[in-house]
């Protein structure tokens, strides 16, 4: 699915990008933590680029980036990465929306 993804739409697209983070979750739960964190960088990086920082998308990759950290145990990593995403979540949608407030729990296992 990447390569087509990749000859169809090109190495920068967000599509290419969905289906990066998408590998990135199946590797997650298979607890193969750099790769997960690798394609989640990568992902990342392409919505910031096709998208702005401040997408949506962005900040779900932050989130995912962030589990990948708590996990692994950067706590200081996790702690930015949550933060940068309730801080983009919380300018879309307000600071009591739910994706804000799960984010917030996020954040309090790694304090």
């Amino acid at each position: 699915a990447l390569a087509i993804a990749r000859e169809t739409n090109g190495d920068a697209h967000p599509e290419v990008a969905k289906v990066v983070l998408n590998l990135a979750e199946l590797e997650l739960a298979e607890r193969d933590y750099p790769a997960a964190r690798a394609h989640i960088t990568e992902a990342l990086e392409i919505f910031e680029t096709s998208l702005g920082p401040d997408h949506d998308l962005v900040a779900q990759c932050l989130r995912e980036r962030a589990l990948v950290a708590r996990l692994t145990g950067e706590l200081d990593r996790a702690r930015a990465d949550y933060a940068r995403a309730r801080e983009i979540l919380a300018a879309q949608f307000g600071p009591e929306a739910p994706q804000v407030r799960e984010i917030d729990e996020d954040l309090a296992k790694v304090q």
